[in-house]
């Protein structure tokens, strides 16, 4: 086998495997999609504070902030109250929570579809806060018993996601999944299924042209083919017959 042949067969083969993986990513975000989210199984939130936020959407997220067009927060209270989840402006969340017990998520560690690990930095303070639902300040909120769901179109300027108890007491047991909605991600999976399946293709006749013997044809791969006489060879076999006899 020739070196250009080797080559051939080389790239053949690796265009067949980034084909193969074009088409494996693209079934992945048609199959694994909730509601357009590609979301997280439930994780435990649990403090001993007032409320759980997010000053940084940016940590529920492992694609960067321009890449999603919403955020989706989903949960229900293991605590004997309602849950409340809310979105406001950072600076108005920081008004409402100044002096009361709060934790701050600074890193999210994610896994498969999990939530792996929750970082918190706590602020002390003495103060109560008032009913979370009944403050002005939330851009889109939820509360309520039983599973609550917040989406969220994502915004320029500077957000903050609140978790509390609806009631406003002290303590949060929350299981909660994230969720998150890419831009054009069902346009980027097509062109990818696509491209995977043409470079499948391609990297297959490669690989066959590689592989095939030096010399070989499309005839050699049918077997030998019946010959075919001209009319001339036939005149002439026809007049070698009238001269015998």
């Amino acid at each position: 086998m020739t070196a250009r042949r080797i080559a051939t067969t080389i790239a053949g083969a690796l265009a067949v495997l980034v084909g193969l993986a074009l088409v494996a990513a693209a079934l992945m975000v048609f199959t694994q999609r909730d509601g357009g989210y590609f979301a997280t199984d439930s994780h435990a939130f649990e403090r001993a504070s007032y409320a759980i936020v997010a000053d940084d959407p940016d940590l529920l997220a492992d694609p960067p902030s321009w890449m999603i067009d919403a955020i989706r927060v989903e949960g229900s209270n293991q605590a004997d109250t309602d849950l409340f989840i809310g979105v406001a402006e950072t600076a108005a969340v920081d008004r409402f929570l100044t002096g009361v017990p709060h934790d701050d998520i600074t890193d999210l560690t994610f896994g498969d579809n999990t939530i792996d690990d929750v970082t918190y930095s706590s602020t002390d303070g003495t103060e109560t806060p008032g009913v979370p639902e009944l403050q002005q300040i939330w851009t889109t909120s939820t509360a309520g018993p039983g599973t609550q769901t917040l989406e969220w179109t994502v915004e320029s300027g500077n957000w903050t996601i609140v978790v509390m108890n609806a009631d406003g007491s002290r303590g949060i047991d929350a299981n909660l999944s994230v969720g998150l909605k890419i831009t054009h991600i069902t346009a980027i999976a097509w062109v990818a299924l696509a491209s995977g399946i043409a470079s499948i293709v391609a990297g297959g006749w490669l690989t066959s042209r590689g592989l095939r013997s030096p010399g070989e044809t499309v005839q050699d791969s049918i077997g030998d083919a019946p010959p075919v006489h001209s009319p001339d060879s036939a005149t002439a076999h026809t007049e070698h017959l009238v001269d015998v006899h």
